[in-house]
């Protein structure tokens, strides 16, 4: 998924996006995908020196949202717009919001579950219905039978679908692939836009944010034409209304409503992980279904958009397809955005991303062939510790993978630090052999006995020290407090697992200093100087809770944050049961263990959340009448044609339609950016 590996094969110009046309620009696509999987190609294998015949298949598209609407033919827009439940989407029109929620999230709840039962807590109605099951691809077929013709091309007038034909405004050119209708996943959902849009939705609903907030006045008038949160109604006194503000500091939030953000953001922390245990993703399916049902007895219902619903889906495709990482758009994005930055004429974008792309084609092509340079495929990874020619030390003390970054200042250590190093490495050399007490001695008497580096650790450590601002340790970057403090990112961050009180305990504290002891024979040995937390004081040290760990200072609060190094790996040993034929990974899907971390369960007590949206203490706020005119459902809400095409321009107007951000919301065409592997 790195840049040299990306093609960018084809660039459609136009002000617009192509939406259903797509189609005529896949043709040739789909002919050559046909080739390679009934033919196949001629293909030399240099290393077997022989030739083999290749076949190729492609296994799934990723794409955006919109995008997902124009290569799989159903519609993401209106009251079935979750390509996954299909017909079966449970969808809600608000009156004065003008669009569709979705909130019927307990279907995915345990039969006999009470939060079935309620009504007033939800969208004013009872839910026993079963989850929408997944369809499969001759049940997808055949709802296309029921599709009339369609027609390509700018000419063709826009058509109006019936309601037989549900959401299908075409059959996908890709089911000409003959082995496509067998495939479990064939778009994917972007896990990064629907983490992005609900991060917004409720950002700016907590922050009360112009523009972005879901709890509007229109929302609580829906609110009172639902019948439900009756707390929440706005307050009418003579011509004018008023409503209270939306909590933002987590001392007036709930613990129900703190923790039910703070698993929602625990759940794409674990789906985004680099590896993925197929029990954690298992026990995410249920907890989304959870969190989900909070929410809906937390926000109104505008709240809930397709972007919000399509969450519940996310751990299913996961199952199927693996970490997270092989399936969003975040490399195509960042590859895109390489060719925008490159655009110099703004009145012939496509031409100014074409030549920087060739441009770049030809740099990566020539690199390959030049050996005696630095290139793209020669150059040494960014967090390389030591050199290929670095020689360790056979004794543990000198067996360090430390490569020290900048220039080094000189400093001596005082007198305390410095007894302390030469304890800890008599301790070594007992470790090393106990009987070799006098290794000064016994290296005049008999030096074959005594290594060199066993003696010069017993002549111990020049008091003179190298400092260093930052090394590469492991393959891991480290700097000290000092040298990030004008830096966005940091990393002086440091944990220790140790005992304490006879308990395993982490100790958390911040680099200071990487220091540099010189002995004979230059070798060398790092140490860190750090500052700890004192994790037994649980008022002004460490304090450990259920999702965060954080210092307990008032005024400089920190969180810790754990994270997965670059280009670091926890791979397990390969069981032997492997080669015996044997199923030895049932359970697991890759490397990482952080995906496996202890589950905190998810309190599905109710009460208190009655009034979750408003603080007793503010004074109402008087809503302009204006906007709070009850409008009434559009005629053809439910009607049984459908109108297929809207302009992008109308796209966030269209009553039918579910607005949502993208990443660049100023380009028309970002939403229609679509990678194929």
């Amino acid at each position: 998924m790195k840049d040299p590996y990306l093609m960018l094969s084809l660039l459609i110009p136009g002000p617009k996006a192509l939406g259903n046309d797509i189609d005529v620009y896949l043709r040739p696509l789909i002919e050559e995908l046909k080739f390679l999987w009934e033919v196949g190609v001629n293909t030399y294998d240099a290393f077997a020196d022989q030739s083999f015949r290749l076949h190729a298949a492609l296994l799934w598209t990723i794409n955006d949202f919109p995008a997902y609407a124009n290569l799989s033919g159903w519609s993401t827009k209106g009251k079935l717009a979750c390509p996954t439940c299909n017909g079966s989407t449970d969808s809600l029109w608000l009156v004065h919001g003008r669009k569709h929620c979705y909130m019927g999230h307990r279907r995915w709840l345990l039969p006999g579950h009470r939060w079935r039962s309620k009504k007033v807590e939800f969208n004013g109605s009872t839910d026993h219905w079963q989850a929408p099951i997944h369809l499969s691809g001759e049940a997808i077929l055949e709802q296309l039978r029921e599709l009339q013709d369609v027609q390509f091309g700018k000419l063709s007038k826009k058509r109006k679908r019936m309601a037989n034909e549900l959401n299908w405004t075409k059959k996908s050119v890709f089911f000409e692939l003959p082995y496509w209708k067998s495939l479990k996943l064939r778009h994917n959902l972007d896990v990064m836009y629907i983490e992005k849009n609900i991060c917004n939705s409720v950002l700016g609903t907590l922050m009360d944010i112009e523009g972005k907030s879901k709890d509007i006045a229109n929302a609580r008038w829906d609110l009172a034409n639902l019948g439900i949160r009756k707390e929440l109604h706005l307050q009418q006194d003579g011509d004018s209304c008023s409503m209270r503000l939306a909590l933002v500091i987590s001392g007036y939030l709930t613990s129900d409503v703190r923790q039910a953000l703070t698993k929602l953001s625990s759940f794409f922390k674990k789906l985004c992980a680099r590896a993925l245990n197929i029990d954690v993703l298992h026990r995410l399916q249920t907890d989304i279904s959870l969190i989900l049902c909070k929410l809906e007895m937390i926000f109104p219902p505008a709240f809930f958009d397709i972007m919000v619903h399509l969450a519940i889906h996310l751990p299913q495709e996961a199952l199927l397809a693996g970490p997270v990482q092989y399936r969003w758009m975040y490399p195509f994005e960042r590859y895109l955005g390489k060719f925008k930055h490159n655009v110099k004429n703004m009145a012939r974008p496509k031409g100014s991303i074409a030549e920087a792309y060739i441009h770049v084609e030809c740099l990566t092509f020539c690199s390959m062939y030049l050996h005696d340079i630095e290139m793209t495929f020669t150059r040494e990874e960014r967090n390389v510790d030591v050199g290929p020619d670095h020689i360790l030390g056979s004794m543990s003390v000198f067996f360090q993978k430390v490569r020290p970054m900048g220039s080094s200042s000189t400093d001596r250590l005082d007198d305390q630090l410095f007894a302390k190093a030469k304890c800890q490495h008599y301790n070594k050399i007992k470790e090393e052999d106990p009987t070799m007490l006098i290794i000064q001695e016994l290296c005049i008497l008999n030096p074959d006995e005594v290594t060199n580096e066993l003696y010069a650790l017993a002549c111990g450590p020049d008091p003179w020290v190298g400092l260093y601002s930052g090394c590469i340790m492991n393959g891991i970057r480290f700097h000290t407090k000092d040298r990030e403090q004008h830096r966005r990112s940091q990393n002086s961050g440091v944990v220790v697992t140790g005992v304490h009180q006879s308990m395993p305990v982490d100790f958390y504290g911040v680099l200071k200093e990487i220091l540099e002891l010189s002995y004979m024979g230059w070798h060398l040995v790092y140490l860190f100087k750090c500052d700890w937390w004192d994790v037994g004081d649980h008022r002004r040290g460490i304090h450990v809770g259920d999702h965060l760990t954080n210092d307990s200072v008032v005024g400089n609060w920190q969180v810790v944050q754990k994270i997965t190094n670059r280009n670091v790996y926890d791979i397990p040993p390969v069981p032997t049961a492997l080669y015996d034929g044997e199923d030895s990974f049932e359970g697991y899907a890759f490397q990482e263990e952080e995906a496996s971390i202890e589950d905190f369960p998810i309190n599905e007590s109710d009460t208190g959340l009655g009034n979750t949206l408003h603080r007793e203490d503010e004074e109402l706020i008087v809503v302009n009448e204006v906007t709070t005119l009850p409008r009434s459902t559009p005629d053809d809400a439910d009607q049984t044609f459908i109108e297929d095409d809207v302009d992008g321009d109308d796209y966030g107007n269209h009553p039918n339609t579910d607005h949502y951000e993208s990443e660049n919301e100023d380009d028309s065409q970002s939403n229609s950016e679509t990678e194929s592997e």
